[in-house]
């Protein structure tokens, strides 16, 4: 396939078609892979979405339009900035005490 970069990172070319929409995609697999947030109004994620998070890639430009021609989402990166992240980030904050309800699963 082709492959474009951006922002300096090496991006495959994709394009996309479901029952609705269709789009197109430049995705990387330097940045990791991304996870999309299910969309509760369609029923979950769309099967490119799935597609990019099996496969490792991190979406640097998405643009995807409805089923009649029209632009409806657009994700694009315009800034990245490649940093460590302090390891405090990823601790409970101080005061943070677990709660556990042991038979919630047994809530029907």
């Amino acid at each position: 396939g082709k492959s474009q970069d951006v922002l300096g990172y090496s991006c495959d070319e994709f394009e996309f078609k479901d029952q609705n929409n269709k789009g197109f995609a430049l995705m990387t697999k330097e940045l990791g892979s991304f996870m999309f947030m299910d969309d509760p109004e369609s029923g979950g994620s769309a099967e490119w979405q799935k597609e990019i998070m099996n496969e490792g890639y991190f979406p640097m430009l998405v643009k995807e339009e409805n089923s009649s021609g029209e632009l409806k989402t657009v994700f694009k990166v315009v800034d990245l900035k490649k940093m460590k992240l302090d390891d405090n980030m990823f601790s409970a904050p101080p005061g943070y005490s677990k709660f556990d309800m042991p038979n919630m699963q047994d809530v029907k």
